[in-house]
């Protein structure tokens, strides 16, 4: 009792440590503004409350002191979240309603027209933007994924930091888009779809069940519990049921009787290219989202939308979440089966040398991450003014940054192993279909003065031909010519005072790799 008493007191002293008041008075990002009425927020019953929105898209800030020009209106609210409500930054579900409570579709921040919405709240993701990158990149994928839009929160007069304001996974044309199933559907094509469901913690009175081969829970998200009838219900589990058991079963890899025709076999290995990447220690056991179309439409099992990644990108302390080797599915039900099939194997190779020669180039991470980050940039110092965490060891981080640049740039870092030891352990002897690229390719000092350093790291070895040449287009120097390298890291440092650098102050610097062009770069010099 008393060590209970002691941690009780130990928590409540960190949250007050950890907040403090800050004042918001303009912003780059959107301003949210809620009202409760002295109503307590609590993570059960939804409570009515006011919200507005400050937001000039076109406009270079947001003021406090201008008029709500956005939103104006109600919206019911509660606290989200299992492990996240134990954190002093909540986060919060919100509908927007009208005043007799039903619900308002409205678009805000340039997302489709509805009424469910989440305000997340980065907390110990200390980088802010781990769900948010993600998203974006299953988008960029071809998947749907939330929508998502940076603000700031202001509640009940107090400054709350940065938030998230992004969409719920729900069936909807414009997000989860499968077609509507009503509840007079009891027999024929119409049994048949369309379906969401979820594997995670069931909700108390939701309609659930667990596999039985996996004992894997499985929800049912739409139709909602008080929609489904009993032979909806009877026909997505047997459906579940079928899929699980031909996965199961001694003849599985069976292109024809097997678990083949239950399911969309490229879905299946692009959700696990996603949360493989984050290297999510919830994926395949929590939060993880598949659908089921209508026959005449698809009558596969689809994978996603991809949900939940705060802890991912080695940002947890736990199950070797941290570590850049290693895959998650490996262990999961379902999936370690799935990987012990040939063709599941080939389309996984396939789809990831695709996506690593477009989406998930290296260089393209880079620029993905810089560009998100640079949409935080300012409101992030206010947001660790008031959430005193940096450098602080928050559940479950194991990397713990002494500023907001370190977190970035350990994400960065651990984005680069990862992806590299994916490529090994995916394609092994089969490199050559990787792209050769390079990371972080450039060059110092900046501006340019007598010498010129390179840095570059291939994936793989090649003949490596680096040329100089002024704007005009003019040839300067051949710095390596066609020069073999392994892969590696490399630094190379030229003089250039025997150069004529007198016809410009501005020069490109061309790589190429066997022979294909990997890069330009602008060189200024003083």
């Amino acid at each position: 009792m008393y060590k209970f008493f002691i941690l009780t007191f130990l928590y409540l002293l960190f949250t007050l440590l950890a907040e403090a008041d800050v004042s918001l008075k303009s912003s780059d990002l959107p301003i949210v503004i809620i009202s409760t009425n002295e109503q307590e927020v609590s993570d059960s019953n939804k409570i009515v409350a006011h919200m507005g929105i400050i937001y000039n898209p076109f406009a270079k800030r947001n003021y406090i002191d201008e008029s709500y020009n956005h939103y104006n209106g109600l919206i019911s609210m509660n606290i989200r979240g299992t492990t996240s409500a134990t954190f002093p930054k909540k986060q919060y579900r919100i509908e927007t309603i009208h005043a007799d409570s039903s619900n308002y579709n409205v678009s805000l921040l340039g997302m489709p027209k509805e009424n469910d919405w989440i305000l997340h709240a980065p907390y110990s993701d200390k980088s802010l933007i781990r769900n948010v990158i993600t998203y974006s990149l299953a988008n960029d994928m071809g998947y749907y994924a939330p929508r998502t839009h940076f603000c700031e929160l202001i509640l009940n007069n107090q400054y709350q930091g940065i938030y998230v304001l992004m969409e719920v996974i729900k069936q909807d044309r414009n997000r989860v888009d499968i077609v509507e199933t009503e509840p007079s559907s009891k027999q024929g094509l119409e049994l048949t779809g369309g379906y969401l469901l979820k594997i995670d913690r069931p909700e108390e009175g939701s309609f659930h069940w667990y596999t039985n081969q996996a004992q894997l829970p499985v929800e049912c998200v739409y139709p909602k519990t008080e929609n489904i009838n009993n032979e909806q219900k009877e026909y997505i589990r047997n459906y579940i049921q079928n899929f699980e058991d031909a996965l199961y079963s001694p003849s599985h890899n069976d292109t024809v009787n097997g678990f083949h025709q239950y399911i969309d076999m490229q879905s299946f290995a692009d959700f696990f290219i996603i949360n493989e990447l984050a290297k999510n220690v919830d994926a395949y056991r929590l939060s993880t989202f598949f659908h089921k179309n209508r026959d005449d439409i698809d009558p596969r099992i689809k994978m996603g939308p991809v949900w939940d990644f705060n802890i991912a990108y080695g940002n947890v302390d736990y199950n070797e979440g941290f570590l850049s080797e290693g895959f998650i599915a490996e262990n999961a039900p379902w999936w370690h089966q799935l990987l012990s099939d040939s063709i599941f194997n080939s389309v996984l190779q396939e789809r990831w040398v695709y996506f690593r020669n477009n989406e998930l180039l290296k260089k393209n991470i880079d620029m993905r991450i810089d560009s998100i980050v640079a949409i935080v940039d300012e409101a992030s110092e206010r947001n660790f003014d008031k959430w005193d965490v940096i450098g602080k060891d928050l559940w479950p981080n194991y990397f713990v940054g002494d500023s907001y640049t370190a977190e970035i740039e350990y994400l960065s870092e651990w984005f680069d192993k990862r992806i590299s030891w994916i490529d090994s352990s995916l394609l092994g002897e089969n490199s050559e279909r990787l792209p050769i690229e390079e990371i972080r390719y450039r060059y110092y000092p900046i501006p340019l003065g007598n010498t010129l350093k390179f840095e570059i790291k291939l994936n793989r070895s090649g003949l490596v031909h680096l040329a100089m040449f002024d704007f005009t287009g003019k040839p300067v120097a051949t710095l390596i010519n066609n020069i073999h390298y392994e892969a590696g890291n490399y630094v190379s440092e030229w003089d250039l005072n025997g150069l004529d650098m007198t016809r410009s102050r501005i020069f490109i610097a061309v790589l190429y790799v066997n022979g294909e062009l990997i890069s330009t770069e602008k060189l200024i010099r003083n």
